[in-house]
């Protein structure tokens, strides 16, 4: 069972909230320019600033953020939701904390072309398996139904 955690103007997360298996989903918007907005570094990057704001560890002022040390893979997806969407692995952590795991990011470009709606789902379960529990919030993130911007909301599920 998922639970909204916090829900502010253009960032949503979602979490069940079990601090020994924690499965978390974040959907959020970011504005689309230009082509290089789509590499995962930058996608990465607008990621780890919503993150920071708005995702915070178990410790006072510590907050989730992509592990540096472990390389990002991304891959251009062919769906139905969007007309171009962008996937992003990699794993993130607290810095100021031992905790960590994966993420799996779907970067989807709205269809009004002006902005990029994010989804991205990640895990925390040390100890316990993770690639069911992961695959389950990748299919909540690739779920998604992206539609243009408008002024409250830019994605339903």
């Amino acid at each position: 069972d998922l639970n909204k955690m916090r829900d502010t103007t253009g960032f949503m997360w979602i979490s069940n909230g079990n601090m020994n298996v924690n499965q978390n989903l974040l959907v959020f918007s970011s504005p689309y320019t230009k082509e290089s907005d789509f590499s995962a570094e930058h996608l990465v990057a607008v990621q780890d600033s919503f993150t920071t704001q708005f995702v915070p560890g178990p410790s006072e002022n510590s907050f989730m953020k992509r592990q540096p040390l472990v390389p990002l893979t991304s891959e251009v997806l062919k769906n139905d939701n969007s007309d171009y969407c962008v996937e992003v692995r990699g794993r993130w952590h607290c810095p100021k904390d031992v905790m960590g795991g994966p993420f799996v990011s779907r970067n989807y470009l709205s269809a009004d072309h002006k902005s990029i709606i994010t989804a991205v789902a990640f895990l925390y379960a040390p100890g316990n398996p993770k690639r069911n529990r992961l695959r389950m919030l990748e299919a909540c993130a690739g779920s998604l139904k992206v539609k243009a911007a408008k002024a409250d909301s830019t994605a339903t599920k």
